[in-house]
């Protein structure tokens, strides 16, 4: 019984569900850049990279050069949803200043950890 005990509780010391380490980036804005964003909620940052349509109307993702995977909420996302195009569709290179939202934040599109957009810029 004891020996069953303890290997449950070790197994849970790695709360980031990869079997990884847990992550170390510092809670700090990043530029552009970086590949290691903000870990905490609310932190300001900018993130650059390809848009993408999601399956669910007014969804849109943001794909990283480094292969991280957000979804971006706020006004300035919709807009460049809106119009054709399907599932997955890129929009084009944009960049995004905004924050990330806390880590109970509900989501419909489910396309990656939710960052809230407060500038978006495309870029060429």
């Amino acid at each position: 019984m004891a020996v069953a005990v303890v290997a449950l509780v070790a197994g849970c010391g790695n709360e980031t569900g990869d079997g990884g380490s847990p992550p170390t980036a510092s809670p700090t804005s990043t530029s552009p850049s970086s590949s290691k964003p903000p870990l905490t909620s609310g932190d300001t940052a900018s993130l650059t990279g390809t848009a993408v349509r999601g399956a669910e109307p007014g969804c849109v993702g943001l794909k990283t050069a480094d292969g991280h995977a957000y979804e971006l909420t706020g006004d300035a996302p919709r807009r460049l949803a809106g119009g054709g195009g399907g599932y997955q569709a890129k929009l084009g290179k944009v960049q995004v200043t905004g924050h990330f939202a806390s880590a109970g934040m509900a989501s419909h599109c489910m396309m990656g950890r939710v960052f809230v957009v407060s500038k978006l810029q495309k870029l060429g």
